[in-house]
């Protein structure tokens, strides 16, 4: 392995060791090294801006670590999202519906009245595990150093895309709950957060 391999490696294991930790035993070094990990994300640049450094930190202090295997589901479209996502290493992809036309399917095929009516809207989810499911594309792959499922954080609304694994891979994850828990001043006065792209 070349020298910068190695060294990225070893602060992977760092900063999974911090994020490992219960909340209540992260030091102020643990804080300072999760800060400097993450301050490529472009939703902390965001963050910062628009409600201060401290609320930065903050969210520091709540990051945990989650692992998945290549092919898991992280989320399902759908779904109610309480969590966001930063991918430390590895690939998602992000899949949405596809258009697909009610005549691809046969007349022996019968079809509850909800799936009847996402069809006549033109959209339709079918239920599958570990593969991609049918009539869902994907649109995006989101690597390490990126982040997603921001509208998490903002509302309780269903997610509007479904992300798999195309690798192994490692996140950092905040739960919307802990995101303004024990908010500067400054912080208070804020009620949005930032927009996503």
């Amino acid at each position: 392995m070349e020298k910068k391999s190695v060294e990225r490696e070893a602060e992977l294991q760092q900063a999974i060791k911090c994020l490992n930790k219960p909340f209540a035993k992260r030091t102020e070094s643990d804080i300072e090294f999760l800060r400097k990990f993450t301050e490529h994300v472009e939703f902390f640049h965001k963050l910062t801006n628009e409600h201060g450094l401290d609320t930065f930190l903050n969210c520091l202090r709540y990051l945990t670590h989650l692992a998945q295997a290549k092919d898991e589901v992280v989320f399902e479209i759908g779904s109610v999202g309480t969590l966001f996502y930063i991918v430390l290493v590895g690939r998602v992809g992000v899949f949405v519906p596809e258009q697909i036309q009610p005549a691809a399917f046969t007349e022996e095929v019968t079809l509850n009245p909800r799936v009847s009516r996402m069809m006549k809207r033109g959209t339709i989810v079918l239920e599958s595990l570990g593969e991609p499911r049918p009539g869902l594309k994907l649109v995006k792959e989101s690597v390490a150093g990126e982040s997603f499922g921001e509208l998490a954080l903002m509302n309780n609304k269903p997610r509007k895309a479904t992300i798999r694994c195309l690798e192994d891979c490692h996140f950092a994850t905040l739960e919307n709950c802990l995101l303004y828990t024990s908010p500067s001043p400054r912080d208070r006065q804020k009620s949005r957060m930032p927009s996503s792209a």
